[in-house]
């Protein structure tokens, strides 16, 4: 992880501003930036529940959402779920919760559930990334019980040839470190698979995939740090 890029007094600046406006919800955004990068993740966590409480974007709302499972997932899986489930809820067409539901599902042993969601994930993928991640996903659901690396991959081409998905820039460099890992096992798969997600399926739709997707872009930061803190907010509701 990357160290945080904020001055110092970036940060001040951004404290004072959610003190000042408490429902500013892309100040709490940036803020909850800020705190993930610099690994304080209960702040974050506190951050992004102010946000989703202020804000009326829900695209902003489904990300922090996202990001607070992606922050428990480890510590508090079922909590992480039932973040990825709102954010289903919300928005039922969306694929990165459910993508994150069935790996979710997959690594705790629920073997319907992986399915249901690998199911949803192939109707819901529009493009070609998301394709390839759907691709992955219901592969390693249908090789939860025999994962062998070369039989993974032949029936991952196999089945991609024959939905007519293409091979993605990022789905070769996942084959890639898969087949350098030796012969892993499908735990190693699916920990290779998230990093992978967070490269196809931004938590910030809309936005460009990077090596991690944060819940705001930096240019959005920048201009929320320009504001002026004494800026109304009758845009940010009651």
């Amino acid at each position: 992880m990357s160290e945080p890029d904020l001055e110092e007094s970036d940060v001040a600046a951004l404290e004072q501003l959610v003190l000042q406006q408490p429902r500013n919800a892309d100040a709490w955004v940036a803020l909850a930036e800020y705190r993930w990068e610099a690994r304080r993740y209960a702040d974050a966590l506190e951050a992004l529940n102010h946000a989703i409480r202020s804000s009326r974007d829900i695209e902003q709302v489904l990300a922090c959402y996202l990001t607070k499972g992606d922050l428990l997932l480890d510590a508090f899986p079922d909590r992480a779920a039932e973040h990825y489930r709102r954010a289903a809820e919300l928005s039922p067409g969306r694929l990165g919760p459910h993508v994150r539901l069935g790996l979710l599902a997959l690594r705790d042993g629920h073997l319907d559930i992986a399915r249901t969601e690998a199911a949803n994930c192939s109707i819901q993928a529009q493009d070609a990334e998301g394709r390839a991640v759907t691709a992955v996903l219901g592969e390693l659901v249908a090789s939860h019980h025999d994962f062998a690396l070369e039989t993974f991959t032949r029936r991952l081409v196999r089945r991609m040839d024959a939905a007519g998905i293409a091979r993605t820039e990022d789905l070769s460099r996942y084959l890639k470190l898969l087949h350098q890992e030796g012969e892993p096992s499908l735990d190693e798969a699916m920990s290779l698979m998230w990093s992978l997600l967070l490269r196809m399926v931004p938590l910030f739709w809309g936005g460009a995939g990077g090596e991690r997707n944060l819940v705001v872009p930096a240019v959005a930061r920048t201009l929320i740090l320009e504001r002026s803190v004494d800026a109304p907010a009758s845009h940010l509701g009651d």
